[in-house]
């Protein structure tokens, strides 16, 4: 028995360690969970990836925010997401949500886009963010995780049980 809890913490240090954990607020006091993993490739930690949640708004939301140093406005970029299931997903980023090293995905309007990546971002094993004019990978960040850490962290919340999980 002693060997099987041993070996599950040792998974679970593995299957966590990509992935850091704070939180913090806005300047109205909003209080926000960040999640953040690292492009895999980049040792100096230029390129991250921040999955936020916050649970003070409505029954709670998410947004996606990507900080890499290559990326300009008016970038032609998009998200490869490669899911549990080996099936790759395409997803456009809004040249709205660009700006010089930053990308903002978020519920700013009626469509819930914050969401609806959030959701895409749970189920996934790895994104790769990728310039379309350059045909060039900018970042590849390991996702795997997501999912469990969430899990950990707000479980317990509306948010979780009904919008990631619905």
């Amino acid at each position: 028995m002693k060997k099987i809890i041993i070996l599950f913490l040792m998974f679970s240090a593995v299957v966590f360690a990509e992935w850091q954990y704070s939180m913090g607020h806005n300047k109205e006091g909003v209080n926000y969970h960040f999640f953040i993993v690292y492009d895999i490739y980049d040792n100096e930690k230029y390129s991250s990836l921040m999955f936020n949640v916050t649970l003070d708004i409505d029954n709670g939301m998410s947004s996606v925010i990507i900080l890499n140093n290559n990326v300009k406005e008016n970038d032609n970029l998009s998200l490869y997401i490669k899911d549990n299931s080996g099936d790759s997903i395409n997803y456009s980023i809004f040249k709205k949500d660009i700006e010089k090293g930053f990308i903002g995905i978020q519920n700013s309007d009626k469509y819930n886009r914050g969401d609806a990546i959030s959701k895409l971002l749970v189920s996934a094993q790895s994104v790769e963010l990728y310039n379309n004019d350059t045909r060039e990978t900018l970042a590849t960040f390991d996702t795997q995780g997501l999912k469990q850490i969430l899990q950990k962290r707000l479980g317990n919340s509306d948010w979780y049980k009904y919008k990631i999980n619905e």
